[in-house]
C-alpha cells in the first residue's frame, strides 16, 4: 500500500511539473506579427449593377419584432421603456391614455401604422414591419404607448413623434 502511495505522490508531482513546463513555454514564446500579402487578381473587372444601384432596391425589407417602431427614428423617438410583471408595466400607462381600438391606422412622418387583431404593421416607403400580437396602443397628446403582453410579464415602451 505504502508503494502505490509514494507512486501516485511522485507521478502526480511530474505531471504538475509537466504541465508548469509547458504553460510557461507557451506564454513565453515569440508571438509572430500578422502579415498580409497582396494576391495578383487574374480576372477582368465586372460592371456594377444596372443604373449604378446596388443593393435591396425597390424591393424593401420584412421585418417581425416587438420592438419594430424603435426602429424608425424618423418617425417615432423612443423616450422610456419598462418591463416586469404586467401590474407593475400597466401601471406606467396614464389613467387617462386612451387605447387605440384595432382595425386603426396611425401616421407619423412617412410613417403608417395600421393597428390588426394580429397586431401592427408599420409601412415605410418599401419597408414593411410587423410587431406581433399580443400588443395594445395607447394614446394620450401626441405620446405613443406600446404594450407587449408575454405571459405573466409585459413590455411597455413609450414613443413621441419625432422632430427628423
Amino acid at each position: 500500500m505504502r508503494g502505490l502511495l509514494r507512486y501516485l505522490v511522485v507521478a502526480s508531482i511530474l505531471v504538475c511539473v509537466t504541465v508548469a513546463a509547458f504553460a510557461t513555454w507557451w506564454v513565453g514564446r515569440p508571438r509572430r506579427p500578422l502579415t498580409i500579402k497582396s494576391v495578383p487578381v487574374t480576372m477582368a473587372p465586372r460592371p456594377g449593377a444596372p443604373g449604378g444601384k446596388t443593393g435591396l432596391g425597390r424591393s424593401g425589407f420584412l421585418a417581425d419584432a416587438p420592438w419594430v417602431l424603435s426602429t424608425l427614428p424618423e418617425c417615432l423617438a423612443q423616450v422610456s421603456e419598462s418591463t416586469g410583471p404586467v401590474a407593475y408595466v400597466r401601471a406606467h400607462v396614464p389613467a387617462d391614455a386612451a387605447e387605440v381600438a384595432p382595425p386603426a391606422t396611425l401616421v407619423y412622418g412617412d410613417c403608417r401604422i395600421s393597428l390588426t387583431s394580429d397586431g401592427a404593421i408599420v409601412h415605410r416607403g418599401p419597408d414593411t414591419l410587423r410587431s406581433p400580437k399580443p400588443l395594445r396602443l395607447f394614446r394620450r397628446g401626441s405620446r405613443l404607448y406600446a404594450l407587449h403582453l408575454e405571459g405573466a410579464h409585459a413590455q411597455l415602451r413609450v414613443y413621441d413623434p419625432s422632430n427628423l
